[in-house]
């Protein structure tokens, strides 16, 4: 499930970005989470969206529909399974110069204990 929250977030980071634009996908360990932050320099999501984005059916372009991007879904898909990994996402976006958005993913490490026969 954690794939399908990441390729969602790169497919949104590339609908939004024009040809040209750049996306950004990193990790790092922080004490005991995992961060993953998906950035791109598109179009970002007008402050007033932002709350929302995460709601299902919400979508921040009324125009687009089914046929052209999605139920608006995803998000809050994504949402679900992050919290369900006992994680937290959060975002952050400007519209203005330099434009674009950034999802961040914290994600709880959990240490395994392996045996000799593993």
């Amino acid at each position: 499930r954690l794939r399908q929250v990441l390729q969602n977030m790169l497919v949104n980071a590339f609908r939004h970005s024009s040809g040209g634009g750049l996306i950004t996908l990193s990790s790092e360990k922080k004490v005991n989470d995992l961060i993953i932050v998906i950035q791109d320099n598109g179009t970002g999501i007008p402050s007033e969206h932002l709350a929302h984005i995460f709601e299902r059916f919400y979508r921040v372009e009324s125009a687009r529909d089914r046929m052209s991007g999605g139920a608006g879904l995803g998000l809050a898909i994504g949402k679900s399974i992050i919290e369900a990994h006992g994680g937290k996402i959060t975002v952050e976006s400007h519209t203005t110069t330099p434009s674009g958005t950034r999802f961040t993913i914290a994600l709880p490490l959990v240490e395994t204990k392996r045996t000799v026969d593993e």
